[in-house]
């Protein structure tokens, strides 16, 4: 009669012939709990990452366009100047009420 030693509660008590069946039967019930488990955890992490990367895509967007418009700005005002002009930049005046 071969027996083994299987976890209950943190105590081990030895599975007879007649349970053994049963102990084995529920063995890959748990394998394939742990596995539905780990592949969660993998999406989760996945999901977690996707985000972070889409997050970071938007910002270098938004500074990009940033860029863009703070050059041309600059462009237009150094073309203006290259020109000879002298009123390349608007002044607001505040109109002063008497």
């Amino acid at each position: 009669m071969l027996r083994r030693a299987t976890p209950v509660i943190g105590v081990y008590r030895f599975a007879s012939e007649g349970n053994a069946a049963a102990i084995d039967a529920e063995a890959p019930e748990r394998r394939r709990m742990k596995n539905l488990r780990q592949e969660q955890e993998d999406e989760d992490a996945r999901f977690t990452a996707s985000l972070a990367g889409l997050a970071v895509t938007l910002f270098l967007a938004l500074v990009g366009l940033y860029l863009l418009d703070a050059l041309s700005t600059e462009s237009r005002l150094e073309d203006c100047l290259l020109q000879g002009r002298m009123d390349c930049l608007p002044i607001h005046v505040a109109v002063l009420k008497q």
